[in-house]
């Protein structure tokens, strides 16, 4: 109320600035220029105050909180996209049909005696339309002893879980260097919920060596 009242003094003395006569006699100019002043002060000192944030929110039209859930969903979608994760096909002319792979390498790698060196671990997640889900585990060079004909295995982590035992088997072609995980649906279903893996595996004349892998976000829907 008392900013209108304020305003209205205001117009009253800028019309006497330039028609002082109009409604004094004696009015002089100065006059009314210093009541336009002092209304104008007292309209300021009147007014209704406004929040800061709602001025910027009316000027934006978008709710802060609007605004904050959308940086933490833009956060979380960043967050599920990261991944270490290297996803491929492979195409069977003959049949017409695709392997899909899904592969992660070992954040560490171990050194074996000669010929091997320094070898990180790999982490294979196969779906081939002739021998369907397999897990795989093998390294570029090196003997892992899962043979498959006694009571070969490895030991699997999954985040903070217990130590998972799993059985093993050598590749078809006898190939040293990779084991095929056994139980591989149960396996992949740890995979798909765990951050970090680590893998324990026993290799000739080195014992048994452990693996670790970043396998949070995997995506697998095969």
């Amino acid at each position: 109320m008392m900013t209108v009242v304020f305003s209205l003094i205001f117009l009253v003395a800028m019309v006497g600035v330039f028609r002082p006569y109009k409604f004094l006699q004696q009015g002089k100019r100065w006059h009314y220029g210093l009541a336009a002043f002092a209304s104008f002060i007292a309209v300021g000192l009147f007014a209704p105050e406004q929040s800061g944030d709602s001025a910027t929110d009316a000027k934006i039209g978008v709710p802060t909180d609007k605004i904050s859930n959308s940086i933490k969903a833009g956060v979380a979608d960043a967050e599920a996209l990261k991944s270490k994760w290297d996803y491929n096909t492979q195409k069977d002319e003959m049949r017409g049909s695709e392997a899909h792979f899904a592969t992660l390498n070992s954040e560490n790698t171990i050194k074996f005696d000669f010929p091997y060196g320094e070898q990180p671990g790999i982490l294979t997640v196969r779906r081939d339309p002739q021998h369907g889900l397999d897990l795989i585990f093998s390294v570029p060079s090196g003997q892992i002893l899962c043979s498959g004909f006694g009571d070969d295995y490895i030991n699997a982590k999954f985040d903070d879980g217990p130590i998972r035992r799993f059985s093993c088997s050598g590749a078809s072609d006898g190939s040293s260097e990779v084991s095929f995980i056994g139980s591989p649906k149960k396996f992949l279903g740890e995979l798909k919920r765990a951050k970090r893996t680590v893998i324990e595996a026993e290799f000739y004349q080195a014992g048994r060596q452990q693996y670790i892998f970043e396998t949070q976000n995997l995506i697998w829907e095969k």
